[in-house]
């Protein structure tokens, strides 16, 4: 995770007052030189604050807050969003300070296991590659408006500090330690189990791309090839997944009924498509076995969310894609089938409007006109059918 923050060195405590809990001020000489081999460059000194249990993962967790504008921290509140997912189910948890210098890690302050080693470097090839290059901004505009844009910079940004990440363990850690810890080759894998398997896959999605171009890179031409994919960040998580491709076409806009109140709306591109496709319902066992070659039909996106005014809890939602892409189905197709994974027991009909699918408490429509399909949730038929403007 990277966080915006001036003067991190001098500012790096416990956010959440648990001064004592942490240990601060320490030098990471040694890790740091080893990093530095990794990424084929020197860095400047860091410091690190580290900690270990409850305490030091709501300091961590206390970061996440006021890095979004939440809780104390006033030197803290600049809005700052690398968001990383390591895998704090097993303990851990990591983040570097935007232009600061500073990481903190929830470790043991004297003797870091190899995994929490492996997971400091991959900050420290933040730091590095912030000290020399430069990270791009994501808290700010344009990528703090549009999470296809983020993704798509991330992707770069984190599978360049998962290459170094990996590369670490697989020269500095004793092969003993890396037999004991296996996971730590594929360390943005997904447990199938988790209940938040949908949303985990979708987080750790740029990482899993961005370290499959990272390495791709680095062997073709070493660390001056990985440093080059800073300078032509991919725009759109399709052309960072799949390269090159038709031009993205903005969708239409919907309808809004009167009753409903905006909460927002936003792009969706690939990468929510894909992390939908991989686990209809939530569940992975539904997921497509060609969920990229059916994604890569994909040439624009737009997610929109409204509440009832008379019924908050109420919501509706709508998403509407392009195709126009070189997929292995039509998109049409693939939501069709998408929605009937991810609810088998929906009864369904097809009228004028298209696709009706209705549970015991939700209505669902997929129409596709022409290029264009509508996945749209919402109360009741009649809702869907102004939101598609269908009288």
């Amino acid at each position: 995770m990277v966080v915006p923050v001036g003067h991190a060195a001098a500012q790096l405590h416990d956010p959440v007052g648990q001064v004592p809990s942490l240990r601060t001020g320490r030098e990471l000489e040694h890790p740091r030189a080893q990093v530095g081999q990794v990424r084929g460059q020197a860095g400047d000194p860091c410091v690190l604050v580290l900690g270990q249990g409850p305490v030091a993962l709501g300091a961590l967790v206390g970061v996440r807050l006021v890095a979004r504008g939440v809780g104390r921290g006033e030197q803290f509140r600049e809005p700052g969003v690398l968001t990383e997912l390591t895998d704090e189910q097993r303990g851990f948890a990591g983040i570097y300070f935007f232009a600061g210098r500073g990481l903190v890690a929830a470790a043991d302050p004297d003797e870091p296991e190899a995994r929490d080693r492996a997971t400091i470097a991959h900050e420290l090839g933040h730091a590095l590659v912030d000290q020399r290059i430069g990270l791009p901004r994501t808290d700010l505009w344009p990528y703090s408006q549009d999470a296809d844009l983020r993704d798509a910079a991330l992707t770069v940004v984190e599978g360049d500090a998962a290459l170094v990440q990996l590369r670490y363990w697989l020269h500095h850690v004793p092969i003993e330690q890396q037999l004991a810890a296996p996971q730590a080759l594929d360390p943005y894998a997904v447990d199938p189990d988790s209940p938040v398997f949908h949303l985990d896959q979708h987080l750790r999605l740029p990482y899993r791309i961005g370290l499959d171009r990272a390495c791709d890179a680095w062997l073709a031409g070493g660390t001056e090839a990985v440093d080059a994919l800073h300078d032509d960040l991919p725009e759109t998580m399709h052309e960072a997944i799949f390269g090159a491709g038709p031009p993205t076409i903005e969708p239409p806009d919907p309808q809004v009924p009167d009753d409903l109140d905006p909460l927002g709306d936003e792009p969706f591109g690939v990468g929510p498509l894909l992390t939908a496709l991989q686990a209809p319902g939530n569940d992975p066992n539904e997921g497509f076995d060609d969920a990229f070659e059916r994604a890569q039909a994909w040439t624009g996106g737009t997610s929109w969310v409204w509440t009832d005014e008379d019924d908050p809890d109420a919501g509706t939602v709508a998403i509407v894609l392009t195709d126009g892409g070189t997929g292995s189905a039509p998109l049409c197709d693939t939501i069709r089938a998408w929605r009937t994974r991810a609810a088998p027991d929906a009864s369904e009909s097809t009228d004028e409007l298209g696709l009706v699918r209705r549970t015991a408490d939700r209505t669902e429509l997929v129409r596709c006109d022409h290029d264009v399909v509508w996945f749209v949730a919402g109360p009741d038929r009649d809702t869907l059918a102004a939101i598609v403007e269908v009288g």
